[in-house]
């Protein structure tokens, strides 16, 4: 039996936004209970190896008390976990940060743009900024996530500049639409291939002049793969490592204890691994086995044979036929670097 190394909680499935493309199939029901939560914290325990916690949703910060939980039992029984929240950053608080920062909790923001751009996607981009400089103030490192759209390409080198100013956001990612959840029928999202090399050379550009102005890295998630992909004292690695939840040992818990291999696979029937009480790890193994290889013209790839892969609940979506927009992002960062 694999052990647990990754561990996603959903305190609740309420969000107080509405994004346009939020992919969650589960958005109501009772908050996840204490009782819940420590379950799984036994699971992922009870491997005997080190893990991750990762608290998501819906928004986990409508649930403090449960994050407060979990923390303390994780820190004060010396659990070898590290602990990061995924959040819209609208409801952070002094309490909140103060929180992460005693409890040496890393958080994720969802960002899409400048303050504008934002907002057409998602909204509260002010209340979202406040958030952001709120956490820096207290201390807390913060990693950034934009949803890559048709709407907030063409602004993204705009978003590094932004965040270059708030000195605790360390990096930034960038997670490619999905047409699944409120996105389905809105093709109208999805960049162009011209528009995602426009927008990675862009980016790309701006966070080199940025680390050189700054004086620190803003580390870019999907650069950082392809770096060390391309690094030539690094034997390739096999793309079945892409994530916890391709090798199964990932276990993402809803509100209700019910389990999935991942986050994007909460609520799905299908993906449906049994509950807290009652693992499926057979189902955990098989969800995602062999399904994060990319398909797209390897041949002439700096890549090719050495391709980091993608998510795969995202490369379910990608039509027949069709390059995967990360396929474009890292082939054009690797032109970048070989520049």
């Amino acid at each position: 039996m694999r052990a647990v190394r990754h561990l996603i909680l959903w305190p609740t499935a309420r969000c107080p936004l509405d994004c346009v493309y939020c992919y969650r199939t589960l958005r109501e029901g009772t908050p996840m209970s204490e009782r819940t939560a420590h379950r799984a914290l036994d699971l992922a325990e009870a491997g005997g190896a080190p893990f991750h916690i990762q608290f998501a949703g819906g928004e986990p910060t409508l649930a403090p008390d449960l994050i407060a939980s979990v923390v303390e039992r994780v820190r004060s029984r010396g659990l070898p976990a590290t602990i990061a929240v995924q959040t819209n950053g609208t409801l952070i608080t002094d309490g909140l940060a103060r929180l992460f920062a005693e409890g040496d909790v890393e958080v994720g923001v969802s960002l899409d743009g400048p303050v504008p751009v934002h907002d057409r996607l998602r909204s509260q981009g002010a209340r979202t900024l406040r958030g952001l400089r709120t956490l820096s103030e207290h201390g807390v490192g913060v990693q950034v996530t934009a949803v890559l759209t048709a709407v907030n390409a063409d602004h993204l080198s705009e978003l590094a500049l932004l965040l270059a100013g708030v000195p605790t956001v360390r990096g930034l990612a960038l997670d490619p639409l999905v047409l699944s959840g409120s996105a389905v029928g809105r093709a109208d999202l999805l960049c162009t291939a011209p528009q995602i090399v426009e927008a990675v050379r862009r980016l790309y550009e701006r966070i080199v002049q940025v680390e050189r102005v700054r004086g620190t890295r803003l580390t870019w998630r999907e650069l950082e793969l392809v770096r060390r992909s391309l690094d030539p004292g690094e034997a390739p690695g096999p793309v079945r490592d892409y994530c916890h939840a391709v090798r199964g040992e990932s276990l993402a818990v809803a509100p209700d204890g019910s389990v999935h291999p991942c986050s994007r696979a909460v609520g799905c029937r299908e993906l449906s691994a049994g509950a807290v009480h009652d693992v499926d790890r057979g189902a955990l193994l098989r969800a995602f086995a062999g399904t994060a290889r990319l398909t797209g013209p390897c041949a002439d790839c700096p890549l090719s044979g050495r391709c980091p892969g993608d998510c795969p609940s995202r490369l379910s979506t990608v039509p027949p036929d069709t390059e995967a927009a990360m396929c474009l992002i890292y082939r054009t960062l690797a032109e970048l670097e070989a520049r």
